[in-house]
């Protein structure tokens, strides 16, 4: 799940740097995801370059925050969204999702 955590983020981030949006707050029920971003450490895992390249957007654009939310348990549309993001293998219909 990781992941899909890890894409979406990016891709988030992505998307409120091309819509020259300001001051976002990026939460994340991850709490994993979170840490590691937040962090300085090298990530090996499989989700590691797409952490480092979200670290580097939001060093980029330090009016960009990234904070851990409590899961809820009506938290449907991010549910959704991360199962999604883990079942696709093609980041092109990924996109087209997004912007339904």
């Amino acid at each position: 799940m990781l992941e899909g955590e890890a894409w979406a983020l990016w891709l988030a981030l992505k998307f409120a740097m091309n819509m020259c949006l300001t001051e976002v707050y990026f939460e994340s029920d991850c709490k994993t995801l979170v840490d590691k971003v937040n962090s300085n450490n090298l990530d090996l895992s499989k989700a590691g370059v797409l952490i480092q390249e979200s670290r580097k957007l939001l060093l980029l654009n330090q009016i960009y925050h990234l904070v851990f939310v409590k899961r809820q348990a009506s938290n449907v549309v991010a549910q959704s969204l991360a199962r999604v993001a883990t079942s696709i293998s093609c980041l092109q219909y990924f996109h087209h999702v997004l912007m339904l």
